[in-house]
């Protein structure tokens, strides 16, 4: 689930849909929300550090989520088992 996450985020900042990371340079686009202007020698670090926070973030936001999903599919599985044993 981390790594998904980490995966997706960095899509996400390659599509440059919502964020990018970037060098500052004269001329700015304004098609990014949000912009994080890094030097060019620690681009492989910022990526670094925003891979690792989406990874932990995601553990922690996610897990709640999907716990949840699962309890319910597992709620409909058996009621779908208990209708199928009582049309038998």
């Amino acid at each position: 689930m981390s790594a998904f996450a980490a995966v997706f985020i960095y899509g996400l900042e390659k599509t440059k849909l919502i964020f990018s990371i970037g060098t500052q340079t004269n001329s700015t686009r304004l098609t990014e929300i949000i912009t994080i202007n890094v030097n060019q020698d620690f681009m492989g670090y910022a990526y670094a550090v925003l891979a690792i926070v989406s990874g932990f973030s995601a553990d922690k936001i996610l897990r709640s989520m999907f716990d949840k999903l699962l309890k319910r599919l597992e709620q409909k599985a058996e009621k779908t088992k208990d209708s199928e044993t009582e049309k038998e």
